[in-house]
């Protein structure tokens, strides 16, 4: 499956909660005892909408570049 992550802080409405996570560096999932990842929590506040999103690369996370979104912006 392909996961994607747009923008950097704010990221997307529509980015990968996971993806989010690990990018913005909240958590490193090299360190979970489990794989199966259960009881991670994330709270995004939604701000205004931005139309251009900038990717970058953070903690081994590509998030993407995008132009003209027209959705609401997550500040992780």
């Amino acid at each position: 499956m392909r996961r994607n992550v747009y923008g950097t802080d704010p990221y997307t409405a529509n980015s990968d909660a996971v993806c989010i996570l690990v990018h913005s560096g909240m958590i490193n999932i090299n360190t979970f005892q489990s794989k199966k990842y259960e009881g991670v929590e994330l709270t995004c506040k939604v701000i205004k909408p931005k139309k251009n999103h900038t990717g970058i690369t953070k903690n081994n996370i590509a998030s993407r570049s995008l132009k003209g979104y027209d959705g609401n912006a997550l500040k992780a």
